[in-house]
């Protein structure tokens, strides 16, 4: 009973597909159970942690399930919750009392007050683990910084539709370069442990409608456009990672509910890599032209004009 009153408070989300626990488990153990023990995250964090029942299952389960769980006095783990809200560090406290951790003011859309809140506790930032359950699209819509890279976006068929303060439509490209500026903004704490994201995602309107009677979507997302939650498509979210930097663990990876065309939640292991993706733009011609020239044989490679088409 009492785990499904938690799973409530995180969210429907949570009742409805709530086999993402499992495999966050599962991962938890992978992490956890790999050599050498000294190699393995000495924190888990969790921004938006509510009442902190995740990080108590993590716990739970590295002492459970792991070999680390046997060395926990030579190797001990320190948990820390960060939320925006007051009553729910609080809550938090009461849930994680008896385990060593910390507590932070900061919400998903705060990387730098929380990177503060690691200094104030004097964690090395470098040795935590990052975990968010349904956080990042609760977070405060903040406007694009990157104008040039907005007016590229601005080509690409995103389909969502989102409201801000004051009811004010916002474009789907500015919802999307703001999410790509928000994981660049966090992929600057992501450590080689990586951020374990737990994520929801809205379907596609084509998809929808194809997917009607095997969707909850259509009336699942209705009620949350009141709420101006910053969901997009699960390929959207997985290409903003990727423009930041941050690239999903495939062995890691999984999607809910796992046997549809559709994915209303994902679960990644991002890891932060040296490289980003982006989508082409007419000014990168010359360039993929040079890139087709050395990558296939005379007369199969595409035209410069036929790429800028």
């Amino acid at each position: 009973m009492l785990e499904t009153l938690n799973l409530y408070a995180k969210g429907r989300e949570g009742l409805q597909h709530d086999g993402w626990l499992a495999d966050v488990e599962r991962s938890v153990i992978a992490i956890f159970s790999a050599s050498p023990v000294e190699a393995q995250p000495r924190y888990v964090a969790e921004v938006g942690c509510g009442d902190g029942w995740v990080l108590l299952n993590v716990y739970e389960t590295v002492r459970q399930k792991t070999p680390r769980g046997k060395q926990l006095t030579k190797y001990p783990l320190t948990l820390i919750a960060a939320d925006i809200d007051r009553a729910a560090l609080d809550a938090a406290d009461r849930t994680l009392a008896g385990i060593d951790h910390v507590l932070i003011e900061a919400g998903a859309g705060e990387p730098e007050r929380f990177s503060e809140g690691l200094r104030a506790h004097a964690v090395a930032a470098a040795d935590v683990l990052h975990i968010r359950a349904f956080a990042d699209h609760k977070r405060p819509y903040g406007p694009p910084g990157d104008a040039g890279a907005l007016e590229e976006r601005r080509k690409v068929g995103y389909t969502g539709v989102y409201v801000g303060e004051n009811e004010a439509a916002i474009p789907a490209a500015a919802a999307v370069q703001s999410l790509v500026e928000h994981f660049e903004r966090w992929s600057r704490l992501v450590t080689p442990h990586g951020l374990l994201l737990v994520e929801r995602h809205r379907v596609a309107p084509l998809l929808m409608m194809d997917q009607s009677d095997r969707s909850e979507s259509s009336h699942a997302d209705a009620p949350n456009g009141s709420a101006r939650p910053l969901l997009v498509e699960a390929d959207v979210a997985l290409m903003a990672a990727a423009e930041a930097g941050l690239f999903t663990d495939r062995s890691q990876l999984r999607s809910y509910p796992p046997l549809e065309p559709f994915s209303r939640i994902t679960l990644n292991l991002l890891k932060k890599r040296g490289y980003r993706v982006r989508v082409a733009r007419e000014s990168d011609a010359a360039a993929l032209e040079a890139l087709e020239a050395a990558s296939w044989p005379a007369g199969l490679e595409i035209s410069c004009g036929e790429i800028k088409r």
